[in-house]
């Protein structure tokens, strides 16, 4: 992430973290409410490295290699004992890589990217078991639940030049590069769906953990979808940073690397390539330890203070009588 960019995002969860703190003075008095801190991992499902020889589908095509960070804030509503509404920001960093698989034909393309998401959404919280018959004061019982939701999010696609194996130093944005010939839109639709546990400590802090994953709308986070475009309608980089296949990645991906024409010739007189598969859209997903306070009714935070007990009449009168 180049520096401006850092400050960007830095600035974008520093306001968000005020905001939500904000809010939480303003509003407090209205009804339980919540507000969360989340870190965590970012994994990138797309048409970057993926699979190894065979699909699993799904989550099971994620690679470890790839997995990179995330963190973000929320704010929730309880609706009820159990139902939280929530409305939150995430700062998702993903990555992919060709050199990940073992499948020939993404092996010997040679692409990657990297990619920082944005993303604003509003989920619902739903606990679905909290302990025996929903009661944690004896013991300390995790509770179960679930979200959904729709969210928002702002993407930017970037490569390196790659050759034999070896990064150069600049990354470059790919979208305004049109390396399949195609505009798309920086911003993009979410819906994430997960599930987690979360323990009561106390005091009204909870600690919890929270696996997300969303469905989009758009299948650029990488970049790659369709087809290779035609090389007269692309300038000379984006022509070099969309077909990167080399002699030291097809003989790495194939025994015979002649088997493969569309890996050395993307573009010919029936058009391009297959590049990509654009029946399946891009998704992303995280895994999250989240740590949340809880704010009661009357805008103090929740917690176990000892009542005040009244004072005893007798213990009054007598005081009174060894005064005189």
């Amino acid at each position: 992430m180049n520096p401006s960019r850092k400050k960007i995002v830095g600035r974008f969860f520093l306001a968000l973290c005020v905001l939500a703190f904000s809010f939480s003075e303003a509003d407090a008095q209205r009804t339980r409410q919540e507000f969360s801190l989340y870190a965590g991992t970012g994994h990138y499902l797309g048409d970057i490295g993926g699979p190894g020889i065979e699909s699993r589908g799904f989550v099971f095509d994620l690679q470890p290699q790839a997995t990179r960070t995330s963190i973000g804030a929320s704010y929730a509503w309880g609706l009820s004992r159990t139902v939280w509404l929530e409305a939150g920001g995430q700062i998702v960093n993903l990555y992919g890589d060709d050199a990940f698989t073992g499948t020939g034909p993404r092996r010997a393309r040679n692409l990657h990217f990297r990619n920082t998401l944005i993303e604003g959404a509003a989920r619902v919280r739903w606990e679905v078991w909290s302990g025996p018959n929903f009661q944690t004061r004896d013991k300390i019982y995790p509770s179960v639940f679930v979200v959904g939701g729709i969210g928002v999010f702002y993407h930017d696609p970037m490569t390196r030049l790659r050759t034999n194996a070896d990064n150069g130093a600049a990354w470059y944005s790919l979208r305004e590069l049109k390396t399949e010939g195609v505009a798309y839109s920086p911003v993009a639709l979410s819906l994430p769906v997960g599930f987690g546990m979360s323990w009561d400590l106390g005091a009204g802090w909870k600690v919890s953990w929270e696996l997300n994953y969303r469905f989009t709308t758009t299948d650029y986070l990488d970049d790659v979808s369709g087809n290779y475009g035609d090389p007269e309608e692309m300038s000379e980089l984006a022509l070099q940073l969309s077909w990167q296949a080399d002699l030291f990645s097809m003989q790495s991906a194939y025994d015979d690397w002649a088997e493969s024409p569309p890996i050395h010739f993307p573009y010919g007189e029936q058009g391009g390539g297959i590049r990509g598969n654009p029946d399946a859209k891009d998704g992303f997903g995280s895994l999250q330890v989240r740590f949340a306070k809880e704010i009661n009714k009357r805008g103090s935070t929740r917690g176990h203070s000892r009542p005040m007990r009244p004072r005893n009449k007798r213990s009054k009168r007598s005081r009174k009588g060894r005064r005189r």
